[in-house]
């Protein structure tokens, strides 16, 4: 359920572990080997704690999100170049041989073209991931899953459920995205005016009491 490194020197991850509460790295170096996932589901969402030792290698962190089908800003708390159809989509369209590879996870984003990594347009549907243009105070759509990595921006995705929820109706859905933890300080330019879209860059609550703002109004809209 839960794991704590607390010593000098490298503790390595010699096979798939799951941790469904909390992570702690309190001294020392956690390797992770890339075998390590933050599991979230309908109960939990496992986080990491203030880290004061050190993390290496890839994490995968999931998102449970419920049966319900809605716009939800969404983002990624790693590092890396892992692209929005390599974690949202698990890699797949609706036009590869197994359009649904791992039951439960992922999700149908459309509308663009399958080359761009979009599930085909369905009747009536229009673009479901957007990113906020600051300048223009609006939402504007993504065009490329393939090229656009998943931490990159603050995402409006709209979630029907998992990949076999197409038109109609919903299904819980579990998006996950992998590469190494945002550890530290995390540097966030914002506009000059208007607003800025901000994404929580750890797999972690945060206090927004305690975030330093460089001349930056303290308001924030959830």
């Amino acid at each position: 359920k839960a794991l704590t490194v607390n010593r000098n020197g490298i503790v390595t991850i010699g096979t798939a572990l799951s941790i469904y509460d909390i992570l702690t790295v309190t001294s020392g170096t956690l390797n992770t080997g890339s075998q390590l996932t933050l599991k979230s589901n309908a109960n939990n969402t496992a986080r990491v704690t203030p880290v004061t030792g050190n993390i290496i290698g890839n994490v995968t962190v999931e998102r449970y999100i419920p049966a319900r089908r809605a716009w939800r800003i969404m983002s990624a708390p790693v590092a890396g170049n892992q692209s929005i159809n390599e974690a949202w989509q698990e890699g797949v369209t609706l036009s590869s041989p197994n359009p649904d590879p791992y039951p439960g996870y992922g999700t149908i984003i459309t509308k663009g073209t399958a080359a761009d990594g979009f599930d085909q347009n369905l009747p009536g549907q229009a673009y479901s991931i957007l990113s906020y243009n600051s300048a223009t105070d609006t939402w504007v759509d993504v065009t490329n899953t393939r090229t656009n990595a998943v931490n990159k921006t603050p995402y409006f995705l709209f979630v029907r459920g998992d990949r076999t929820v197409t038109t109609s109706g919903s299904r819980p859905a579990t998006l996950r995205a992998t590469g190494p933890l945002k550890l530290g300080d995390q540097l966030i330019p914002t506009a000059t005016n208007g607003y800025t879209s901000v994404a929580n860059p750890f797999a972690s609550p945060i206090n927004f009491a305690t975030i330093t703002r460089n001349n930056v109004d303290n308001s924030f809209y959830l």
